[in-house]
């Protein structure tokens, strides 16, 4: 089931595109009132250190229109990649006397210049990118039985597991292991 819309928007939702960091970014949301009587509602950005909304606060007749202007300042993005690529929502709320009522807004970050700038074919460059080699056997499957891994996938060294126990069945431990490798000769 649809939520209720008691203040029409246009647009619907905001996009932002292209966005760069520090910069300064305005958009125009047109609200409506679509109840009979008057309402007073405020208008919040659910990311209010990206957000400013202006005017905050309205009072709107029946079928009366305002506008609201959104700015959007992006000071830093920990995800970035992801907010060049897919972008990033953020909701706004409007709450009235008798309702609440969401919409969105998305950004999109643009590419930093390096991200822009691909080297041409056969050009050389200065970096030298060295990978990390991992071990495949030829016969297609590793000693523990496991398939090898994708010539084109790197693969990560191996994990540690570490738990705590108390130090007397730490040395305890040792000492039988020290002991069975004393005697198989290693």
């Amino acid at each position: 089931m649809a939520a209720a819309t008691f203040v029409l928007l246009e647009p619907e939702e905001l996009f932002f595109r292209d966005v760069k960091l520090s910069q300064a970014y305005s958009q125009t949301l047109r609200i409506t009132n679509t109840l009979r009587g008057p309402v007073e509602l405020t208008v919040k950005p659910g990311s209010t250190d990206r957000y400013t909304v202006l005017p905050t606060s309205l009072r709107l007749k029946a079928e009366e229109t305002a506008l609201v202007e959104i700015r959007l300042r992006v000071l830093r993005f920990a995800q970035r990649q992801k907010a060049v690529e897919q972008g990033h929502r953020d909701v706004f709320h409007i709450k009235g006397s008798h309702f609440d009522q969401k919409f969105y807004a998305t950004f999109w970050l643009s590419p930093e210049p390096e991200q822009l700038v691909k080297p041409k074919p056969g050009a050389s460059t200065a970096l030298s990118v060295t990978q990390p080699r991992s071990r495949v056997q030829e016969t297609g499957s590793s000693p523990h039985g496991s398939p090898t891994a994708s010539p084109t996938r790197i693969r990560k060294g191996a994990t540690k597991s570490v738990s705590f126990a108390e130090p007397s069945s730490a040395r305890t431990s040792f000492a039988r292991d020290s002991d069975a490798m004393a005697s198989r000769g290693t």
